[in-house]
């Protein structure tokens, strides 16, 4: 990269050295044939000889000092430095790499109050929030077009530092992952996209066993009294006591390509549905169907281990 030109008044500075030069010799010469005269005592020399030799040296001292100063303070002064002309290429590189940073002044553009305030806002909906993959669209959207995605992500990266990972996926976007769950995103997304027919067959039923199960516990039964006969084993009381989702789910199982009368398809229902509840809760739920399966038993074999 070429250096800055300057304007340099070379054969002036050539030409005073060489004065200066030529006062110092002077005064050195005058000053030895003083020495010399002095020590000799000669007394051919008439005083009138002495004092012109004298004054000679004195004046010659004077001019020497005199321009010594006014050739230092002409050195010493700044001269006007020409404009630089660079290369587009160096030109380029010169400003690359051009810090250009005053000492405890930090780098970039000075803080704006309004994007940092803005940005603040994001930095509290991730804390608040359970989640551990943003998308960025949906980040840079909180900011009304005050900062490109490209801003938002160097925040957020400087702010999280490594926790903070981004990764784009082509077609879908770009998100935020914190690194401490990357693993389980990244085993989600390859379960999803490797499953076969089968695996993926066996999740969705291991999925709606979940469900319904929780909705089974969510229930509320009561385990105080019997309520009356007539209550106890009607069927909209049987019907109620089972929960929508695992009705839907046996009543899809079983009544699917069979034609019969829909009184003992209901009956099956609540049968097994019934079933399956003792046995998901076997201390908090009194079966009607199999109190009544139990007393018929106790009446017809008159035991109590039956």
């Amino acid at each position: 990269m070429p250096k800055k030109r300057r304007i340099e008044h070379q054969p002036r500075r050539k030409q005073e050295g060489a004065t200066l030069l030529i006062l110092r010799l002077y005064v050195s010469f005058a000053r030895k044939i003083l020495r010399v005269l002095d020590k000799l005592n000669c007394e051919k020399i008439s005083p009138k000889s002495q004092h012109k030799s004298k004054t000679l040296i004195e004046s010659a001292e004077k001019g020497y000092l005199v321009y010594q100063e006014a050739a230092n303070h002409l050195l010493d002064a700044r001269l006007d430095q020409e404009i630089p002309k660079y290369h587009h290429k160096c030109f380029l590189q010169c400003n690359r790499y051009r810090t250009g940073v005053l000492p405890g002044k930090p780098k970039g553009r000075p803080n704006d109050s309004a994007i940092t305030s803005e940005i603040e806002e994001i930095y509290k909906h991730i804390e608040k929030s359970n989640d551990v993959v943003y998308k960025m669209s949906e980040l840079t959207d909180m900011l009304d077009g005050s900062m490109d995605n490209r801003t938002v992500i160097k925040r957020l990266q400087s702010y999280y530092g490594k926790t903070a990972r981004i990764i784009t996926h082509n077609g879908v976007g770009t998100f935020l992952v914190f690194e401490e769950h990357e693993y389980d995103i990244l085993k989600q997304e390859w379960t999803a996209n490797n499953l076969d027919p089968a695996q993926e067959a066996m999740k969705n039923v291991q999925s709606a066993a979940t469900v319904i199960r929780h909705q089974i516990c969510k229930n509320k039964y009561e385990t105080e009294y019997y309520p009356s006969g007539e209550v106890m084993f009607s069927e909209e009381k049987m019907v109620e006591d089972i929960p929508e989702l695992l009705f839907l789910l046996i009543q899809s199982i079983i009544s699917t390509n069979k034609t019969g009368k829909p009184d003992a398809l209901l009956r099956k229902f609540i049968v097994i549905c019934h079933l399956i509840i003792a046995a998901t809760r076997p201390r908090s739920f009194m079966s009607s169907v199999l109190v009544g399966l139990g007393v018929m038993i106790y009446q017809k074999f008159a035991s109590k281990n039956l």
